[in-house]
């Protein structure tokens, strides 16, 4: 089954056949059915079947993971500034953390527009090609629906665990050749939706299993040749990290990480550029928006209530820097 394990067992036979996709867990609580070895007690496999032998064997597409980063960062206390180069720096040394970085407009629209632009040079080689995107909260989701269709004229369907005709919204969309849904708790484990193609990573959880859950939404095959599962997310350090695993977990594929200066969103301009473009000194302001409440409606009024931070630190992020890309490509 998928995104369980499966056991069978025999009274008259010996053997247990134990089966899971996750053979690990985040929180270290051991496996049923699991061997554990060695003065560290790493789990024992007795046959693993990995992403590269799934890529091998077309079952799994390639993933190109997009990290998106800035290097110039202003964090406002009042009258004092404090300057950053990386969200790694910001998240590290200051009292933002994650979830307030999630909910910053401007960066959710630069990684929308990145994803959305992908999506439709794919959608012309495939029209009923797919997207997904993973949000911290049903008013972040709201929040983001808002912005695909004011900002990029994209309509979304979103998908959450309050609805009763969830597994209903789901169904119909990967029947469909819909562009967009965007989820809260529903589309990461066991999902079979193989027309997704990218994915938005903004969700607050940050455990492994889920973040390689997400991942695998967009690398199901539905046997076409030599396609890509792209996902872009935030550069986030243990995010980062796990991507890194990612493509460890593929060494024969040739893996090349390139850090380069993304294009501002600029008419005409050509966002999947990697290298040396030198670019305009156009600044880029970044305020962090409200900490989202399931219970506060999103409207297409502005917003009127403060951030956490800003209610606590009366604090306000600056980007001033150009966003950035670290690309791994397998």
């Amino acid at each position: 089954p998928r995104g369980a394990a499966a056991v069978v067992v025999c009274q008259r036979l010996s053997f247990t056949l134990a089966l899971t996709g996750t053979p690990w867990r985040s929180d270290c609580t051991p496996i049923v059915l699991a061997k554990y070895r060695g003065d560290d007690m790493k789990i024992h496999c007795d046959y693993q079947y990995g992403l590269s032998q799934a890529v091998d064997d077309r079952v799994c597409r390639l993933p190109q993971l997009t990290m998106i980063d800035n290097n110039k960062i202003t964090l406002c206390h009042g009258s004092n500034t404090e300057n950053y180069h990386s969200f790694s720096d910001l998240l590290k040394q200051s009292e933002c953390n994650y979830l307030h970085l999630i909910e910053c407009e401007e960066l959710i629209l630069y990684i929308l527009r990145k994803a959305n632009k992908k999506l439709s040079l794919l959608r012309k080689q495939n029209q009923d090609a797919g997207g997904l995107i993973v949000a911290a909260s049903v008013a972040h989701a709201k929040l983001i629906q808002l912005l695909m269709r004011r900002e990029l004229g994209e309509n979304a369907v979103i998908v959450t665990y309050l609805e009763d005709n969830a597994v209903s919204i789901i169904n119909d969309f990967r029947c469909s050749s819909r562009k967009w849904i965007i989820s809260i708790g529903m589309i990461s484990e066991g999902t079979n939706i193989p027309r997704l193609r990218v994915c938005c990573h903004l969700t607050r959880v940050k455990t492994e299993l889920y973040f390689r859950q997400v991942l695998g939404r967009i690398l199901r095959a539905n046997g076409k040749e030599d396609e890509k599962g792209f996902f872009y997310m935030p550069a986030e350090p243990r995010l980062v990290e796990y991507a890194h695993r990612i493509a460890d977990d593929i060494p024969s594929s040739n893996v090349v990480a390139l850090e380069s200066m993304a294009v501002l969103e600029e008419p005409g301009a050509n966002v999947e550029t990697l290298a040396t473009n030198e670019l305009s000194d156009s600044s880029i302001t970044l305020e962090i928006a409200p900490t989202f409440n399931d219970s506060v409606p999103v409207t297409d009024t502005p917003f009127e209530k403060k951030s956490i931070l800003a209610q606590s630190y009366e604090s306000t992020i600056n980007i001033f820097g150009r966003f950035k890309l670290e690309v791994i490509a397998l």
